[in-house]
C-alpha cells in the first residue's frame, strides 16, 4: 500500500464498482498499439483522473499498466467458446458440467479484479487456468465436429506464445524506470 496511490487507498477506493468498465475492457477488448520495430505490440500505459466539477464530490483515480485484451495476447483462449457448442449428447454430460464450473470460477476470479484500482496483466494468470482449460474442451468439441484440428490448436498456441511474450518485453522496458535496473535481455531487443 505504500505507493504513489495512498491517499486513494487511504480514503476506502482500492475496490469500487466505477472500476469496473475500465478493468474489463481493458482485460478483454483493449488493443495495444501497433508499431514497426520489435516486439511490435506496445501495451499502454496510463492513469485515468475523473473529478467532478459540480457541487457532488467525485474522484475516480484508475491504472492500466500494460493490460490489454487476454484474447489478443493469447488467441487460443478464442476456443474456449466452442466448449458448449451444439447439443449435448449423453456422453459429453460431464464435458457440459465442467464446462459451466470452469465458466462460474472464470466469472468469481474476473469480478473482484475488476473492482480494483488498476488493471495489470500480472492478473491474467488469476483468470488464465479456467480460460485456458475451457479452451481445451473447446478444441474437444471441435476435434469431435470436424476430425483432426492438431494443427489448429498447436498454430494458436505458438501465436499465443509469441504474443503474450510482449507483456515481459514491455514490462523489462517500462518497469526499469521504477526499479532502477535494465534487465540484460534488453540487449537482446
Amino acid at each position: 500500500m505504500a505507493s504513489m496511490y495512498l491517499d486513494y487507498f487511504k480514503a476506502g477506493h482500492y475496490f469500487r464498482y466505477d472500476h469496473v468498465p475500465y478493468n474489463l475492457w481493458s482485460y478483454f477488448f483493449r488493443l495495444p498499439e501497433f508499431k514497426l520495430h520489435w516486439p511490435h505490440l506496445e501495451l499502454p500505459f496510463y492513469l485515468l483522473k475523473v473529478q467532478s466539477v459540480q457541487s457532488d464530490p467525485y474522484f475516480l483515480f484508475h491504472v492500466n499498466e500494460l493490460s490489454v485484451s487476454v484474447i489478443l495476447l493469447m488467441p487460443v483462449l478464442v476456443l474456449c467458446l466452442c466448449a458448449n457448442f451444439g447439443r449435448a449428447e449423453k456422453d459429453l454430460r460431464f464435458q457440459r458440467r465442467a464446462t459451466s464450473l470452469l465458466f462460474v470460477v472464470t466469472i468469481l476470479q474476473v469480478a473482484p479484479l475488476s473492482l480494483t484500482v488498476a488493471a495489470t496483466p500480472r492478473y491474467y494468470t488469476d483468470f488464465l487456468p479456467p480460460l485456458l482449460l475451457l479452451s481445451y474442451l473447446g478444441y474437444l468439441r471441435i476435434r469431435q465436429k470436424i476430425g483432426r484440428g492438431f494443427l489448429l490448436l498447436l498454430g494458436l498456441a505458438i501465436i499465443s506464445l509469441t504474443l503474450s511474450f510482449s507483456v515481459i518485453l514491455n514490462g523489462f522496458q517500462f518497469y526499469k524506470s521504477f526499479i532502477y535496473f535494465e534487465s540484460p535481455f534488453l540487449r537482446l531487443w
